[in-house]
C-alpha cells in the first residue's frame, strides 16, 4: 500500500491518496505464513504486478502522524486489508515515521507479521531520487539510507 498528502495552498485544502499494490496469478494461499516480503516476491515472479486507487480523501486537520495514521487505518478498515498487508510505502517526511509507528502497532493487533514500523515502512526511491534532482540531497539521502 502507498500513501500520501498533497497540499493546495490556493484552495486551502489537502488530500490522501492511498493506492494498493498486489501480486495476482500467485498461488499466495501457499505463501501466506511468509513474512519477509522479498521470499515472497520470489516465490510469486510468475505473477502480475497490479495497482489500484483505494482512496483519494480531503484531508483536513494537521499534518501530523497520528492524524495521518487515523485516516490510513480507516482505510484499512474500509476496505478490510487488516492481516493482508506486507508493508507500506510513504515519503520520509518526519510525520510519516510517527504514522508508521501507529499503522504497525494496529497491523499488529489481527497479524503477528509486522511487529514494527521499520519493517512495515519501505521509503518511497522516487522521493529521494527527487531530492537528490532538486540538488538538496545526497547528504539527506545518505541519512536516509543509514537509518
Amino acid at each position: 500500500m502507498t500513501f500520501d498528502i498533497w497540499s493546495d495552498s490556493g484552495a486551502g485544502k489537502s488530500f490522501l491518496g492511498v493506492t494498493g499494490h498486489f501480486v495476482s496469478d500467485c498461488e499466495y494461499s501457499k505463501y501466506q505464513n511468509v513474512t519477509n516480503f522479498f521470499v515472497l516476491i520470489y516465490y510469486c515472479l510468475g505473477g502480475v504486478m497490479n495497482t489500484v486507487a483505494l482512496d483519494f480523501v480531503n484531508f483536513e486537520g494537521s499534518h501530523s502522524g497520528e492524524n495521518i495514521a487515523k485516516y490510513v487505518k480507516d482505510i484499512i478498515k474500509k476496505y478490510g486489508l487488516y492481516g493482508k498487508i506486507i508493508g507500506l510505502v510513504a515519503d520520509n517526511a518526519k510525520a510519516n515515521d510517527v504514522a508508521m509507528k501507529e499503522i504497525a502497532q494496529a497491523l499488529k493487533l489481527d497479524s503477528k507479521t509486522y511487529p514494527t514500523s521499520e519493517e512495515v515502512h519501505f521509503r518511497c526511491f522516487a522521493h529521494i531520487l527527487n531530492i537528490c534532482c532538486q540538488g538538496k540531497g545526497l547528504l539527506v539521502v545518505a541519512c536516509d539510507i543509514l537509518k
